[in-house]
């Protein structure tokens, strides 16, 4: 194993043991767990030569040979060598450049480039990330190593690593998306914070519509802002549709009014009404943070019927607390929780079963009445009703918290160590 750093500037040794200029630079082929070398860039008296690998015979000490510390020796002369054509990528270009850490969840920056032999080949096995990487390579280390010992190397598996290179002028990832979509939206949305505008819209445009919108919805303000200045119009409303309507309504909010009409024009009817309805309320009250996905329950079915009810509509388990009792005219009968479901004779009609003195609130209700109300009674969710006693949403606690919470806080990030990374993602040299 060897460090690029303790590569560069070396000699380039031919086989009668001329030195024909220093190590510039290594370019390489990316592959899954590793990426292979494919040539050396030497800068020699006449200029810039690229060589490619299958000249290389060996790197360091040639054969006890005393000249020359470390260099890099060919298997032939230099009036027997071929150039290189291709157009590979930089290893110089990585240096201090910043990498999606996969495993880690995280942006990190590249401070040296752990090098060795693969079967029969000379690949990247890892990039050394920690405060010893970077002294290393300005050789700090060479003349105070005695003086840094508690320094560690900390190498990230190139398997775990996704570059963020540059390709015609363009942004791309690599071909490892699978990893990057398995990560959970918080995650991503954590890490958007430390990429550039190209580079967040770049990680959006490679997951499915679920996902992104999942992500866009945990990102921050500022995060979102930029995010849609580099989509089309049509891709936002895609995005919004895979929202719930008080979330696409959140999302709106940062946008011009110009743009929101325009989006909204490209919706669903219904989806856009609802969101319209929404826009329309104060922010600061409960119309504003309801969430218009719950369910509803008539008050005749029996306690199985609401059981196959449950089955056939399959919400999403974070999402059930209550059901909602209504008549005939959709009024609000009561509420039964679905741990009171589960207990219930299967034969039970709900109407029986249901707590009818429930807390609620109505459209216009300040949000802080709505948090105290929901932490004094200790409950999960709170319904909305119109002046009519109809149901209109539901204000869910993280719904309530997430209103009250100042953006300082918000913004704060989660420290990598509260996150459970897979052991071999720790790896160290």
């Amino acid at each position: 194993m060897v460090y690029y750093s303790q590569l560069i500037g070396k000699p380039v040794i031919a086989k009668d043991f001329k030195v024909i200029g220093r190590l510039k630079d290594l370019t390489f082929i990316d592959g899954y767990k590793y990426a292979r070398i494919s040539a050396i860039i030497c800068k020699t008296k006449t200029g810039i030569r690229k060589i490619p690998w299958k000249y290389v015979i060996e790197l360091g000490d040639k054969i006890n040979d005393t000249r020359f510390k470390v260099g890099v020796y060919l298997n032939v002369e230099e009036n027997e060598l071929g150039y290189s054509k291709k157009e590979d990528l930089s290893l110089n270009s990585l240096l201090d450049r910043q990498l999606l850490d996969v495993d880690g969840a995280r942006i990190i920056r590249v401070n040296d480039i752990l090098l060795g032999a693969v079967e029969d080949k000379f690949c990247v096995v890892g990039v050394d990330i920690s405060a010893k990487g970077i002294s290393r390579r300005l050789g700090f280390l060479r003349y105070f190593g005695e003086l840094l010992p508690i320094l560690e190397e900390h190498i990230v598996p190139w398997e775990y690593v996704e570059p963020l290179h540059k390709q015609t002028g363009e942004l791309h990832l690599k071909c490892k998306m699978d990893r990057l979509v398995n990560l959970h939206p918080a995650d991503l949305a954590d890490m958007m914070h430390d990429l550039s505008a190209d580079q967040r819209v770049l990680i959006f445009d490679s997951l499915d519509r679920k996902k992104a919108a999942e992500t866009l919805i945990l990102s921050q303000p500022e995060v979102r802002k930029s995010v849609f200045k580099g989509m089309s119009i049509k891709r936002i409303a895609e995005l919004l549709g895979n929202m719930s309507y008080h979330e696409a309504a959140t999302i709106l909010t940062l946008m011009p009014s110009i743009e929101n009409e325009e989006i909204l024009r490209l919706m669903r009817k219904e989806s856009a009404e609802n969101i319209k309805k929404i826009l329309s309320y104060d922010r600061r009250s409960a119309g504003a943070i309801m969430s218009t996905e719950f369910l509803t329950i008539p008050d005749y079915f029996t306690v199985r019927q609401v059981i196959a009810f449950l089955r056939k509509k399959m919400p999403s388990p974070n999402r059930i607390h209550y059901f909602y009792v209504k008549n005939r005219d959709n009024g609000l009968m009561g509420v039964i929780s679905l741990r009171d479901i589960v207990l219930a004779n299967p034969r039970a009609k709900v109407i029986s079963l249901i707590k009818k003195n429930i807390i609620t609130v109505r459209i216009n209700t300040p949000v802080e009445e709505v948090f105290n109300l929901m932490n004094k009674y200790k409950l999960l969710a709170l319904p909305v009703l119109s002046n009519e006693g109809k149901i209109l949403g539901v204000i869910r606690m993280s719904n309530a918290l997430n209103a009250l919470i100042p953006q300082s806080v918000k913004r704060q990030r989660i420290p990598n160590r509260y996150k459970k990374k897979k052991q071999n993602g720790k790896n160290k040299s």
